[in-house]
């Protein structure tokens, strides 16, 4: 989707949607809003700190959002594209029989992961999906949960008919799990990272990655004598 940068006139390729007519004050609050709750924690983030930060007034935020969990609720759907077509994705390759191995079906998740880490605004997307991903507050869990819905049921897909001899739950467990440790990598893992020894490496870790999640699986929903 291309959408212009609300601080400058360059146009910039985003995985957020807008509605239409929304004004560029507005996609202002909503990207400002999306890197202050992916940098801390929702109580600590204020309408007033936003609005200072987003450059408007208060005023124009309740109008427009009204209360904190509702704005939370505006910038998590402004991104729930993206998870749904990445869903879709996965589902399409799995009825088409493109999905023979954990390994394909763990390149298939990474897809749409590695475009959000290289959108100027999909590495807040995914550091507040690690954030909050574990939350308790129904305010926030519910449009979390409604936005990921799509891609993990879609990972549980692929791996029920990799491992059709387990059952609904153990997939469910998996692809949450699977999908958590994915996003922990993306966020961690940037494409260019130093360490205090020596320079990590993104393509050796991602090996270890795919190497851990598809081991599991296999080891996993493979066995009836799960013990998960």
């Amino acid at each position: 989707m291309r959408l212009f940068d609300p601080n400058g006139p360059a146009e910039v390729q985003s995985c957020l949607s807008f509605a239409a007519g929304m004004s560029m004050r507005q996609r202002r609050i909503l990207r400002t809003a999306l890197r202050m709750f992916a940098e801390r924690e929702y109580a600590a983030v204020s309408l007033r700190d936003i609005a200072a930060e987003a450059g408007v007034s208060l005023t124009l935020i309740d109008h427009h959002f009204g209360a904190k969990h509702a704005l939370f609720a505006a910038v998590v759907r402004s991104w729930s594209g993206t998870l749904e077509q990445a869903g879709a994705d996965i589902r399409h390759a799995v009825a088409q029989g493109r999905v023979a191995n954990a390994g394909d079906l763990f390149d298939l998740c990474m897809q749409p992961l590695d475009r959000l880490r290289a959108d100027p605004d999909g590495l807040p997307v995914l550091r507040l999906w690690a954030r909050h991903r574990l939350t308790q507050d129904p305010a926030l869990a519910a449009p979390l949960e409604v936005a990921l819905r799509p891609f993990r049921s879609a990972l549980a897909l692929g791996l029920d008919r990799l491992y059709p001899a387990s059952g609904s739950v153990d997939q469910e467990w998996a692809a949450a799990a699977a999908l958590a440790s994915l996003v922990e990598w993306s966020v961690t893992v940037p494409a260019c990272r130093d360490t205090l020894e020596e320079p990590a490496c993104p393509a050796c870790t991602r090996v270890q990655l795919r190497r851990q999640l598809t081991g599991g699986w296999t080891a996993c929903l493979s066995s009836a004598d799960c013990a998960c």
